[in-house]
């Protein structure tokens, strides 16, 4: 008969839970662990691009409560809403003004810059609701 070390508990344990890939990693979110999110609140300037309106430039002012984000962008011609989902990352979700759709997309996030891009399709009767949209912001302070 072949006899095995014996190895503590905690080790058999950690072990099995590292090949079962049931370990936490740094952005979980268990019921007592309280998640920081970057400041973002205040003034902002934007470069916009999409198909429709082109690249835009303006000021933009951020709204932020708890990890959720949201402006008005005269560049976008759209309300935006960003939600964080780690420190550095985020969704995007866009309601164009005087149209019907919206669009989503992904951003990367720091205190100074938000980075995204975006597609989704939007209807209406103005111009700048052309249908399949796609395209770009950037946001830095």
């Amino acid at each position: 008969m072949i006899q095995l070390p014996r190895r503590p508990l905690p080790l058999i344990a950690a072990t099995l839970l590292a090949i079962l890939g049931l370990s936490c990693d740094r952005y979980h979110r268990g019921p007592t662990e309280v998640v920081v999110c970057p400041s973002l609140d205040g003034g902002w300037e934007e470069v916009a691009n999409n198909p429709c309106l082109g690249t835009r430039r303006s000021a933009l002012l951020l709204r932020q409560t708890g990890c959720t984000v949201v402006s008005s962008s005269a560049g976008l011609q759209a309300d935006v809403t960003v939600a964080l989902s780690s420190p550095d990352r985020a969704s995007v979700n866009l309601t164009f003004f005087g149209c019907s759709g919206t669009a989503r997309g992904t951003a990367t996030v720091t205190d100074h810059r938000i980075d995204a891009s975006f597609s989704g399709t939007i209807t209406g009767s103005d111009p700048h609701c052309c249908g399949n949209v796609r395209g770009t912001f950037l946001w830095v302070r």
